[in-house]
């Protein structure tokens, strides 16, 4: 729906986003550092998924909460902030 009312580039989870931090200050950090959405949104995942495996081990890989966390991107993955 974003789309549709004008954003360019917009990410969600793909079910419960359980990791709000770090992947927000990570995405801030390397969107407004010069890196494209897409890119931003791959990494601060990534990041966030890493610790928090630390904590929620278990039998299944990934996680049930890092797999519920996936982000997926939609519009222009190659928008930059400047």
């Amino acid at each position: 729906e974003w789309l549709s009312i004008g954003a360019q580039a917009v990410n969600g989870s793909v079910g419960v986003n359980w990791l709000p931090e770090p992947s927000l200050s990570v995405f801030l950090h390397d969107w407004l550092g010069g890196r494209t959405f897409g890119d931003a949104v791959r990494r601060s995942n990534r990041a966030a998924s890493r610790v928090l495996g630390q904590v929620w081990r278990g039998r299944h890989e990934p996680h049930p909460k890092i797999a519920s966390s996936q982000m997926l991107v939609f519009g222009d993955k190659e928008l930059r902030s400047r």
